[in-house]
């Protein structure tokens, strides 16, 4: 059959496939971990000829498609593709990164950027947690002690009422410690109010009094800037400064209960679900590198392999914030040795055994189920059997 006799069409696909035959066997016979054999060898090689001197029929074409398929079966699962992801053409003349580059180095950017905000997001959650244990810890130090000095000012009536400044530089041993912890008290809300700016964007709370006592301060205020000008004014006097600082102290512990209530909000947000999250992303992260580095070295890696990967991720982050949902540093006696965010890493580098395991249980539940209707339909067939008898 002459050249000009072949059909254009199957003369592109046919030379295609010819010359990616010549470049698997040229792959094989660089590699030296595969064996060519001799007969497939020789009908690929001979096929190359048969196209360019125009000797291609029917015969010659199923020829070649048999021994290209033993071909490709005995390398598998290395494929013409994943060679070509892999290992750059020297013939081509372009120069720049392959697919498989490209992959690894978006790979082992959003790894370590992950880790990064996983870091982030770790230490500022853990200072706002220490700020809430704290602040609750202080309060409570504070109010003991306070009914302390209120009991030895009512044994002790030479023991006076002292400003905060000169709490401080009292002698005696409970009015400063009661000062200390007011100062302790006073750093660490400064500290958890702008870590709740940190994650409400800037948005403090305001420490507003309610309308009712708004109205019974000013209605107070006023009775007692009318007996100013009447006998007992010094008493008036220390009244009115007594409702002021009244005042300003709800105020104070309207400011302390709202950031400690809005702190722990965020609080048990980013420990059951972002950080669960992010460590179950981590995780799949580790994992795809490590199944990435296995393809490129195995020469399995293709393009499509990009999309389990990202598939593997977004599974991975979702199984970690799963054990986040289900999973409380209470509920680990048992495995004191984890914590829930290490089983979220965990889950988001092997995801597939959580999965595996959910669906035995769902199984389990289906099985638990069915089984009294088999019964019924057993008692059913004994029944109808010894009827027939």
């Amino acid at each position: 059959m002459a050249q000009k006799d072949i059909d254009p069409v199957i003369c592109t696909e046919i030379t295609r496939s010819v010359d990616d035959a010549q470049k698997l066997l040229k792959y094989i016979a660089k590699d030296g971990g595969h064996e060519l054999d001799p007969e497939v060898t020789r009908q690929l090689v001979q096929a190359k000829y048969y196209i360019a001197q125009g000797e291609w029929d029917a015969k010659t074409e199923a020829n070649f498609w048999i021994h290209y398929d033993a071909l490709v079966s005995h390398i598998y699962p290395v494929t013409l593709e994943s060679i070509t992801s892999i290992k750059p053409d020297p013939h081509s003349g372009k120069k720049g990164r392959t697919r498989a580059d490209k992959a690894v180095r978006w790979c082992r950017i959003s790894t370590i950027a992950s880790l990064v905000i996983l870091l982030i997001v770790q230490f500022y959650w853990l200072l706002g947690y220490n700020l809430r244990s704290n602040l609750n810890s202080l309060f409570d130090q504070r109010e003991q002690i306070s009914q302390e000095l209120r009991v030895t000012r009512e044994q002790d009536k030479s023991i006076p009422f002292l400003t905060v400044i000169e709490e401080g530089l009292s002698t005696n041993s409970v009015v400063k410690e009661h000062a200390v912890i007011n100062q302790k008290l006073d750093s660490n809300l400064k500290l958890l109010i702008l870590w709740n700016k940190v994650w409400s964007f800037g948005y403090t709370f305001d420490n507003n009094l309610p309308f009712y006592l708004k109205n019974e301060y000013e209605q107070g205020k006023l009775r007692l800037e009318t007996q100013l000008n009447k006998e007992f004014k010094q008493s008036t006097e220390q009244k009115l400064q007594h409702l002021k600082l009244g005042q300003v102290l709800y105020k104070a512990r309207i400011t302390l209960f709202s950031n400690t209530l809005a702190a722990e909000f965020a609080i048990e947000l980013i420990q059951g679900f972002i950080l669960p999250l992010l460590y179950g992303l981590f995780g799949a992260f580790i994992f795809v590198l490590r199944m990435l580095l296995k393809d490129i070295k195995e020469l399995t890696y293709t393009p499509d392999s990009d999309t389990r990967y990202r598939l593997r991720l977004t599974l991975g982050s979702l199984g970690g914030m799963i054990i986040g949902w289900f999973m409380k540093p209470d509920d680990l006696n048992s495995l004191s040795v984890l914590s829930p965010m290490a089983l979220a890493f965990l889950m988001g580098y092997n995801v597939d055994v959580f999965f595996a395991i959910m669906d035995r249980f769902i199984e389990n539940i289906k099985q638990w189920i069915d089984k009294p209707k088999a019964e019924v339909l057993n008692q059913a067939q004994v029944k109808s059997a010894q009827k027939e008898l």
